[in-house]
Order: structure tokens, then sequence, then C-alpha cells
């Protein structure tokens, strides 16, 4: 193998001393996963406008499984990116020119599931962390140059030319072989992919099953959107002598959610309309008889930013054998449904648990079975399913998410008025008693799964029959929920959890894969050519006077110090440096981030750092962690509100407070509140 013009990478945060908290932002293996798949999505699917005139994309995920790994790659043949691109733009946290793509809204996106895999080698005995790095490689032509960097995330990490054919084919039989894009390699523990990925089957077959499914619920649309579409999971698993054990090929099918007396002339897709208009009078213009629980409708919501959603509603009775039939296709090689049942390994099932809505934005499926409703679950209302789907009115914009970007904001005002609409009783489920010969109830009422919204249902198929399919809390979520396995599909209940939380699938990216990515920072304000600012106020006194807004903020800061008290500036601690440390004589310890104009993501996520590296180091009592800024960017805005809910590595939820100049009082309350 040959290398040749080494760069460095650019970087304008330590991403190594990052890397620990950036692996927060996912909490399982798929969600990782997901992470460099709508990245390869996003190569091609730049926004909705795609599906009116949709290209093939093609995508395979490559899964092997040895004795203490398993090394995912995740294949494309879209555009690829250029040296600049992955030099300037990839590594850098949160670079706000780099979310060219419908699933690259930004967040920590690809360097959160690098890290993840990192911190999940490190913490497995006999996973080999130097011999586990990451691989990234992406070329823009058949005939270009691969572009590629390994791992360990460091801060000295490079892009390079390498001419190592090997490495690029492999893990992309199911691809064009001469195709051009991006390869991305991540490799973690086998025992995080065994409890996270259909943790009661220690089958390969079944594991790689389970992710096909999930993955057909998220990119439905997209995999039916042209007929040359395709996500392909390739498999195998390597024993500690090295010979395969099984091996395999599955091609992810669409799952649809089918109904039970659906108009046979409903429309499947906006983008089958030249607007919205039309979509809506087709849907208007639908014969549903009155006496059937089946509905279609439309509407349109302006939040209180101003910006206006399309939004469509489809509901009714789920149609699971309708559904099986069409997964469950002759020429597949895999079943989604269980042995002497309709129920689906994974999502849905006739069950209190699974009942509810599926909620499509930015290209994908990011929540399922969602309970916005006000009425609680019931178990007559188990067959109870919808699909919501919602469009910006506009291209430029896209449907606000968590900051895992896995899932709707639920904070947002579009959801809010989305759930006011969705509770007018014309829309809301309603309760079906059921004959004894049709109903297909794993629910019985003496298992509690009654009338409490927050009693869900352990309805996943961990179950004593070996099917294969995860545990799914009750947000529909990937990850191994409830310990109460029974030998019954949805027999165990747990406390907890009810429809209108946040689905971890995942999400939702956060990076981008570089393509056609402009960087506007190189944008002088006001220039007219001649060299000068023609504004009153040029951009050097605008930085000027935030960093005297922010001085003075810590003159008053080390001016308000009592008596006892003391300020450690620039301080070590626990391997993390601290911007000042304050210890009150008579009071808890509070640390300060201080920020020279406004705070970007990487600064919300050194604060989580503090606090955590803080109370690791036993110094004493913490108080809070203070951000001083004169203000935070959408994103970093983004990212203080969902860390501000969770908690830190001594289950403690995350103190933090902002001030600016603005909003800190003159007495400096702020100090010791």
């Amino acid at each position: 193998m040959v290398t040749q013009d080494l760069e460095e990478i650019e970087q304008t945060s330590n991403f190594a001393q990052l890397s620990s908290f950036l692996a927060k932002q996912h909490d399982e293996y798929l969600e990782m996963l997901q992470e460099p798949i709508d990245n390869s999505v996003s190569a091609t699917v730049k926004s909705e406008q795609y599906f009116r005139n949709p290209e093939p994309v093609n995508i395979q995920i490559d899964l092997e499984r040895r004795p203490n790994t398993v090394r995912a790659i995740v294949a494309d043949e879209g555009t690829g990116m250029g040296r600049d691109t992955i030099r300037d733009i990839i590594f850098q946290t949160a670079n706000e020119d780099a979310s060219d793509g419908i699933l690259n809204n930004m967040g920590a996106g690809l360097k959160a599931s690098i890290a993840w895999c990192e911190n999940s080698l490190r913490m497995a005995p006999g996973a080999n962390f130097s011999t586990n790095a990451f691989h990234l490689l992406s070329r823009t032509d058949a005939d270009a140059p691969i572009q590629r960097v390994d791992g360990p995330i460091s801060n000295e990490m490079s892009v390079y030319n390498s001419e190592d054919e090997e490495l690029w084919a492999e893990g992309t039989s199911e691809l064009s072989a001469d195709s051009f894009g991006t390869r991305v390699h991540l490799t973690a523990a086998r025992s995080d992919f065994d409890d996270d990925v259909a943790r009661m089957s220690s089958n390969m077959s079944m594991k790689a099953s389970y992710v096909a499914l999930v993955l057909g619920i998220r990119f439905r649309r997209l995999l039916g959107a042209h007929a040359d579409n395709s996500i392909t999971i390739t498999y195998r698993d390597i024993d500690g002598d090295e010979e395969v054990t099984s091996e395999d090929t599955i091609e992810v099918p669409p799952v649809d959610i089918s109904f039970i007396d659906a108009a046979e002339s409903a429309p499947s897709d906006m983008a089958d309309y030249d607007s919205f208009e039309e979509f809506e009078a087709a849907v208007a213009d639908l014969e549903i008889p009155e006496d059937t629980k089946y509905g279609y409708d439309t509407t349109t919501i302006t939040d209180d930013l101003g910006v206006t959603y399309n939004v469509s509603y489809e509901y009714g009775n789920i149609d699971l054998k309708a559904m099986g039939e069409a997964v469950d296709a002759d020429d597949r090689n895999f079943t989604v449904t269980t042995d002497g049942s309709d129920n689906f390994r994974y999502r849905y099932r006739i069950s209190t648990n699974d009942a509810g809505v599926d909620v499509y934005a930015n290209g994908r499926v990011l929540d399922t079975n969602e309970w916005p409703f006000d009425i609680s679950r019931h178990q007559t209302l188990n067959r109870f399913n919808g699909a919501i789907r919602i469009e910006p009115a506009l291209e430029e914009h896209e449907v606000p998410t968590n900051n895992e970007k896995t899932g709707i904001d639920k904070t947002s005002s579009l959801w809010q008025k989305l759930r006011d609409w969705l509770n007018n009783d014309s829309r809301k489920p309603q309760r079906t008693q059921y004959e004894s010969d049709c109903d297909d109830d794993d629910d019985d009422p003496s298992s509690g799964d009654g009338d409490d919204i927050n009693d869900t249902n352990g309805g996943d198929d961990d179950t004593g029959t070996g099917d294969g399919g995860d545990d799914t809390d009750s947000n529909g979520d990937t990850t191994g929920g409830d310990d109460d396995e029974t030998d019954d599909d949805d027999g165990g209940t747990v406390s907890g959890g009810d429809g209108d939380t946040d689905d971890d699938d995942d999400d939702n990216t956060g990076d981008d894969n570089g393509d056609d990515t402009t960087d506007s920072d190189d944008e002088s304000g006001g220039d007219d050519g001649d060299g000068t600012d023609d504004d009153d106020e040029t951009d050097d006194d605008e930085d000027e006077s935030d960093q005297t807004g922010i001085e003075a903020l810590v003159e008053n800061l080390e001016a308000s110090t009592k008596t006892g008290d003391s300020l450690r500036s620039e301080t070590e601690l626990d391997g993390g440096e601290i911007d000042i440390i304050h210890d009150q004589a008579d009071g808890p310890t509070n640390l300060y981030k201080i920020v020279y104009g406004q705070a970007r993501p990487e600064d919300i996520y050194e604060m989580m750092m503090y606090q955590d590296h803080f109370k690791r180091s036993g110094e004493g009592e913490y108080g809070k962690t203070i951000l001083i800024c004169t203000g935070l960017t959408d994103d970093a805005q983004s990212d203080y509100d969902s860390i501000t809910h969770r908690t830190d590595d001594h289950d403690d939820t995350y103190e933090f407070v902002v001030v600016t100049p603005e909003t800190a009082s003159e007495n400096l309350s702020w100090v010791t509140e």
C-alpha cells in the first residue's frame, strides 16, 4: 500500500478530550450505527424534493462478528468527499457549513459514533482497542484517489491518499465494482452488539434480520421511492479459529403500515402531487364509511418561529396480516413476523405498548409508537396505529429534532400544535371491543396493562420463544428494555414510559457527508472590495465589544468573592482543564466555562466534562457549572436543552447556568445561587 500527500485534520476543538462526552450522545449500538447510515442517505437525498424526482440510492451494511468484536462497514455510492471537506470540515464539532443533506441537521454525528465505538472497545475485556481503529475512506470519482483517515481519535489525525483498493472494496460486494462514494469502518465490543441487538437471540442471522426490520421501518419511504433503491445487509460470524460459521445477505424491505378498511384510492405520497393543495384535495375526496375506524386527514401548521409545515395523518386499526404478506415475500430469505402469529418481531404487534403512531420527518421515520393523545393507552386500543408525515412547506427548512437527531423535538411549538390538532375528537383513537375469535390481543386485563398511560407492556419479542426480537421500551426504542421476559410475547410489565417520550432509534444525524459545502465563515461583513468595511462598527469592533463584556463579568466574579473563598484559573483536574474553579467557604464549589463570544456545541460538551471530572476528583461538594458567554448558537441551545435533562456519571442531573452580559444581575446573584 502506498500513502501520499499526508495532511493534518483541522480541529477547532480538542476532539480527543471531548471523545468521552461525544460517546454519550448514543445509548446503544443501533443508534450509533444510524449516524453513518444517515450520512450515506444524505449523500444523495438533499431534501424532500428528492422524492419528486428520485435517483438511485444504494447502501450496503456489512456486519462481521468475531469472539470479542463486531465490525460494521457502511458503504454507499454517493458523491463522495474530497480532500478539503475531510480535512477542514468532517472532524470539526458542529461545523455549520457541513449540513448538506436531509439527515445532516447538525449534531455530533459521525464523531459521536466513532467515540462510542472507541469507548465500547476500551470498556470490554478482550476487545483490542489499538487494532480495531476506525477507517474513513471516500472518493469522488472511480478514478480519483482514495481519501483516507485512520483512527483512533487524536488531536493529530491526518487525511492522505491511499492506494489500498482491497480495503476500499471490503464490505461492498452488493455495490457497483467501479463505484465511488464513502466507506466507514466502525468496530465495537461484541458484548455491546449482542446486548443491544435482539439480545435474547445469540444467532447472528436473527440479529441481522432485526437490524433489517428496523431499517425497513425507518427508511420505508426511501426504499419505495425508486425501483433501484436498496439497503443491503451482509453478515458473517467468525469463530476463534477464523472459521466462518454463518453468513448471508439480506435485502432490507420497506415496511409500510396497512389499515383495516383503508380506502383503496388513498394517496400514498405527497410527492405524487404537484402541490400540497392537490394532495389535500385528493385526501378530502376519499369516501370513508362513518362506521370504520380508518381515517385520513391533512393540515398545515405554522410554528412560533413562522415556519409552515404540511402534515398528513393516516390512522386506524392495523392490518398485520396484510403487512406480513407484503414484507415476507418469497424472494426474501427472512421473515419479520413471529411463528404462529401475525405479530412482527419489532414494533408492529397487537399490544398496549405497541399501539401508537409513527412520525416521519427529515427523510425517515424518526419516532415509532408515539402516543401524543390525551387519553390513556388501553387494551381496547391495542390495534390502533397511525402514520404522521411532516414536511416543511419551503425546502430550506427542516423539522426540529431532539439533540441526538433521533426524534422530533417534543419541546417545539410544532409538536405542541400538532398534538392539539391530533386530539380533536374525530382524530383520537376510538376504543374497540374485539370478538373473542378475532382478538389477537396479547395483553390480558389481569396483566395490569389497563388505564394507566405510564404502565407499559413488556411486549417485545425478547421472549422464551427465542425468535430473536429485541426489547423495546415504551417509546419503541431498539435497546433492550425490560428484564421481565416471559414465554408470552407481551407478558411482563414494567413501570414508567409512555408514548410521549423520545424515540431513541436513531437517531438522527448530526454529521455531514461533505457534499457541496461552502465556508460561510470566510465571508467578511460589508466588504466592498476596497479593503475596508463600510459599516460604522467593524467585525473587529464587535469582537472587541464581546471580549470587553465577558472580561467585565469575570472581573465582577473575582471582585465578588467572599472571605475564605478561592478562585483557581485554568486548573487541570482529572485529565481535563477547567477555566475557573470557585471554592466557596460557605457553599459548594462552582465551575466556570468562559467563552469570548457565542457558545457552540463543543462548549456545552466541555461543561459536561467539567461536572463529571470534578465529581470524580472528589475535591469537594459540586454546585453547578456556569457558562459565561454572549449567547448560544442554535445548535448549542438545542444541546443545552437536551443535556440538562440527562444524568452524569454519578446519576445526578447536569446543573448548568448560562450568564451573558445582558442577563447578569448587578449584584451577581448567579455566582452563588
